[in-house]
C-alpha cells in the first residue's frame, strides 16, 4: 500500500504510513488468509478501546481493503478471498447535517438526475465540486471506489472513497444509464441532455421548501 501511493505520487503518504501502523499492531505477521472478519472486529474494538473516533477506524479500515485489493491484483495473487469490512458509523462527524428520514425525503422530491448527486454527498461527504466534476475515468465499479486527483480536492491531495449498499447501486445505474443514453458521455452525474450538470440551485430549494427543510444548503447534505 505504501509503495502504491509513492509510484502513483500521492503526497499522504504519513497519513497512509500511520493507518498502516495502527493496523499492524493488531494484524502483524498475519497471511492474509488469516484476517478474517473476526480479527477485523477484534481490530475495531481494540482501536475503540483506544478512544479512537469513528472516522478514524474508518481511514484504517479503507487502507486495509485498499491493501487486500491491491494483493488481488498481483500476478500471481498474494491474495484469494477478501473479507467482509465494514464501515463504522461517524456520529461524531455528522452531528448537525443531515438524518436519514430527512436524506430520503429530500431525495424524493429531487428531479431524477439530482438523485444520485445527492445520494454521493450523503455517504462519501465529497464536495459539490468534486461530486460535479466526477468523470468515469476515475471509477472503479468492479473494486467499488473513487479516486479523487489531487487538482480535483481542497487540500491538494489526493484520496480515494469507497463505495458500497445503496451509493454503490446508484453509481452503478448511472453507468447503466449513460451506456444506454449517452454513451460519449464521460461524466457520471449528467442533466437531461447528456450535459454535464453545473447549477441545480432552483431544484434544490424547491426540494427544500416542499419537505420542509429551508435554509439547507448543498454541504450539509452529510450522514
Amino acid at each position: 500500500l505504501a509503495t502504491d501511493y509513492k509510484v502513483n505520487g500521492k503526497k499522504s503518504t504519513d497519513k497512509i504510513e500511520r493507518n498502516i501502523r495502527h493496523l499492524g499492531r493488531f494484524l502483524a505477521g498475519m497471511r492474509a488468509a488469516d484476517i478474517t472478519s473476526g480479527k477485523i472486529q477484534s481490530f475495531i474494538l481494540g482501536r475503540q478501546s483506544e478512544k479512537a473516533m469513528n472516522a478514524t477506524i474508518n481511514r484504517e479500515l479503507a487502507a486495509l481493503k485498499r491493501m487486500f485489493h491491491l494483493g488481488a491484483r498481483t500476478t500471481p495473487p498474494k491474495v484469494l478471498a477478501i473479507p467482509y469490512i465494514p464501515k463504522l458509523q461517524e456520529n461524531n462527524a455528522r452531528q448537525g447535517y443531515f438524518e436519514h428520514a430527512q436524506f430520503q425525503a429530500l431525495k424524493a422530491a429531487l428531479p431524477p438526475y439530482m438523485r444520485p448527486v445527492v445520494t454521493m454527498a450523503y455517504y462519501t461527504g465529497m464536495r459539490k465540486g468534486e461530486i460535479l466534476g466526477l468523470q468515469w475515468s476515475q471509477v472503479n465499479l468492479l473494486e467499488g471506489h473513487i479516486t479523487l486527483r489531487p487538482q480535483e480536492t481542497k487540500n491538494k491531495e489526493a484520496r480515494t472513497v469507497y463505495m458500497e449498499g445503496e451509493l454503490l447501486e446508484a453509481v452503478c445505474f448511472q453507468k447503466a444509464l449513460r451506456d444506454r443514453i449517452y454513451p460519449k458521455c464521460s461524466w457520471v452525474f449528467f442533466g437531461v441532455t447528456g450535459e454535464p450538470i453545473v447549477d441545480f440551485k432552483s431544484a434544490w430549494v424547491s426540494a427544500c421548501k416542499e419537505v420542509k427543510l429551508e435554509g439547507k444548503l448543498f454541504h450539509d447534505f452529510r450522514r
